[in-house]
């Protein structure tokens, strides 16, 4: 059921504008399979249905109550994922061994030798160890390398070149979806876990060429097939349900992923008018924000199965346009919930020389609550059992005014994000932001994150960076710097040569991560150090220290962007840079990313590209096209296998590639 309205709508400035940059979808997907649900209370338990085959929207889940209100039917949650049984019989129906159910119950196998695998020339693989200084790849015997070609790392880490092999991968075929269709069928089934909705296929794409625009190759490397239904007549999004079978060229699995909740119908419950929900989304955006056109559409939503909800209830998903400073930008899709007896939550702030508090008080939704607290200024790390915060107000500029967030979730996912402006009287009590990380050029392990929050309408950023700097702090690597909202600055990304200061930041770390809006062309910041949003032409990584980096927004990744392809777009930021990973659609916020991808690196050892692929995996509907690109040396010399340092192989530095290779897939 959607809605389209025309909002006039002007916010409180924090900034002197508001930069939101748009996403463009490059194709159509799938949602989230929703397999198992009864549509009526049944003492004797539930029993899979069918889901309804009628058009999203289209269906008579929304009634009016004798009141007049608006209704919709909530879901009990009855179990979560798959139990131990369940899972190992799903394995042995497709052949796999070795595949255990994660604690929430959810299955995601992937094979580290087949999936998304590339042939490599067998003959011309070569470990360097590390010297002191960096060593020319020509020095090396038994490689013909060029000079642009580093065989050594500024961290005292060894690397290995692996040289792909274009002419066996030219002759990769995938399998056709009707050879692999009844494969996925007949595995579900004899499981007894076949779900019921309909299927959908597609494939991991790959696209390699020269910086001079030759082709090396345009495949496709496998053929999935996933499950797409409706409940009701409503479009089911979110990580919590998803059924997923990936086969490669020879019709091995690679990818198997069943994350389910058996459901049963509810209660129904009151919800709140579009146009409500439209101007509880653009009241999170701080600038200016005029005519902009809003379209929602009723949609239930599925947390991730590690979250134990007890409840599935109605949301307004909405996407739409902004018009900002006159131009018109698409809004990254967001989740508002539609129940009327929502959460309630009043926050109290103030600052005084310097010490910001701030307590909240809640209602309403289902206790225990989790706390997100964030600030605009400030860099904080809070436990989500926190209803209240204490802070020495730090920033990186001289603002007027700081201001506190909040986004309260209940035990079933509901969420409600508030804020509290606070003048800011003496800057002499305000500590410099700088003081708090230090910055350190080489010589060891670490990372770094910025990321753009409820400043710009994302209030799932804070906990999905904070995620990402628990997982590898918690592990042993450093952390170099966690800048949100008015502290994540644009110069941070900007070459020197252009004016900006990568060097101590983004080229500064080994891995960086990035969480906020984007597009084709670049990612956004709210403030004005130096403007709004970085783009490719300011971008190049890894001239000091950085070789891997997460563009995690809508869009960086898309083959075509105001008619320039990706090669030439984000191409020249490739100067040592190893490996750039993102999405190449709309993407959804959320809090996970980080805390998967740090610990699928880390504690599982996967490389980088398997990491991203299975984070991408479990956390956005099959809709989403995850990407990830990387340069090509010569003789074809890539950085495709490339692990966290000390879990796995490393390729060596490409500071100017003869080629680029991308891959694209659904989540």
């Amino acid at each position: 059921m959607s809605h389209t309205s025309q909002v006039t709508i002007t916010a409180l400035c924090l900034a002197t504008h508001l930069t939101l940059v748009g996403c463009t979808p490059s194709g159509e997907g799938g949602i989230p399979t929703f397999p198992f649900a009864s549509e009526a209370p049944s003492t004797t338990g539930p029993a899979p249905v069918t889901p309804s085959a009628t058009p999203a929207g289209s269906g008579n889940i929304t009634t009016p109550s004798a009141t007049g209100q608006r209704q919709a039917r909530i879901y009990k949650v009855l179990q979560h994922g798959l139990s131990a049984s369940e899972a190992s019989s799903l394995a042995a129906s497709f052949g796999l061994k070795n595949v255990t159910v994660a604690e929430d119950g959810s299955l995601h196998f992937i094979d580290p030798n087949r999936f998304q695998r590339l042939p490599l020339k067998s003959d011309q693989r070569l470990q360097v160890q590390q010297v002191k200084e960096p060593v020319r790849a020509e020095t090396i015997d038994r490689v013909e390398l060029s000079k642009d070609i580093l065989t050594s790392n500024e961290d005292g880490e060894k690397t290995v070149i692996e040289e792909i092999d274009f002419d066996t991968l030219a002759k990769t075929e995938a399998l056709l979806p009707e050879r692999v269709l009844p494969l996925a069928q007949n595995g579900f089934n004899k499981a007894g876990l076949e779900p019921q909705g309909k299927w959908e296929t597609g494939h991991t794409e790959l696209e390699a060429r020269t910086k001079d625009g030759q082709s090396l190759a345009q495949i496709k490397l496998d053929t999935q097939v996933y499950e797409v239904p409706v409940l009701a007549g409503m479009k089911l999004v979110g990580p919590g349900q998803k059924v997923k079978v990936v086969f490669d060229t020879q019709g091995n699995v690679t990818q198997l992923v069943y994350n389910t909740r058996r459901l049963q119908a509810g209660d129904s419950v009151s919800i709140i008018a579009p146009e409500e929900a439209e101007k509880m989304a653009l009241a999170q955006f701080t600038g200016e924000v005029s005519q902009a056109r809003i379209s929602s559409e009723l949609v239930y939503y599925t947390p991730p199965l590690s979250e134990r909800v007890q409840l599935i209830y109605p949301h307004y998903q909405l996407q739409g346009t902004l018009m900002v400073d006159g131009k018109s930008v698409e809004i990254r899709s967001v989740l508002i919930p539609a129940v009327q007896s929502g959460l309630q939550v009043a926050l109290d702030a103030s600052i005084q020389e310097g010490q910001v508090r701030a307590k909240a008080d809640v209602s309403g939704g289902n206790p225990p609550y989790r706390y997100s607290w964030s600030s605009a200024n400030s860099s904080l790390e809070t436990d989500p059992a926190q209803t209240g915060v204490e802070y020495r107000l730090n920033t990186r500029n001289s603002p007027t005014e700081e201001v506190v967030f909040l986004t309260v979730t209940d035990a079933n996912g509901l969420t409600h994000t508030v804020q509290k402006k606070l003048k800011i009287d003496d800057l002499k009590t305000v500590q410099p932001l700088e003081s708090v990380f230090l910055t350190q050029l080489g010589g060891r392990n670490d990372v770094g994150t910025e990321w753009i929050g409820t400043s710009q309408g994302l209030s799932g950023s804070r906990d999905n960076a904070n995620g990402f700097v628990q997982g590898f702090r918690s592990r042993g690597v450093h952390v170099s710097f966690n800048f949100g909202d008015h502290a994540a600055w644009e110069r941070d990304f900007k070459m020197n040569s252009r004016g900006g200061n990568a060097t101590n930041y983004a080229d500064n770390v080994d891995l960086l991560f990035y969480t906020g809006h984007a597009n084709g062309n670049g990612f956004t910041f709210p403030g004005n150090r130096d403007d709004g949003w970085l783009t490719y032409p300011d971008a190049g990584y890894g001239m000091n220290d950085l070789e891997w980096m997460v563009i995690a927004a809508c869009g960086p990744l898309q083959r075509m962007s105001d008619g320039v392809h990706v090669f030439d777009r984000w191409g020249p930021a490739f100067r040592g840079l190893h490996i750039l990973m993102g999405y190449a659609t709309v993407s959804g916020d959320n809090r996970v990313e980080g805390e998967k991808f740090s610990r699928y690196l880390l504690q599982d050892r996967m490389s980088m590209r398997q990491a991203w692929a299975k984070t991408a995996t479990e956390v956005q509907s099959s809709s989403v096209i995850y990407s990830y690109m990387v340069p090509l040396g010569s003789g074809w010399i890539s950085n495709f296998n490339d692990h966290f340092w000390g879990r796995g192989s490393v390729g060596p530095d490409i500071s100017n590639p003869i080629g680029y290779l991308l891959i694209q897939s659904p989540s």
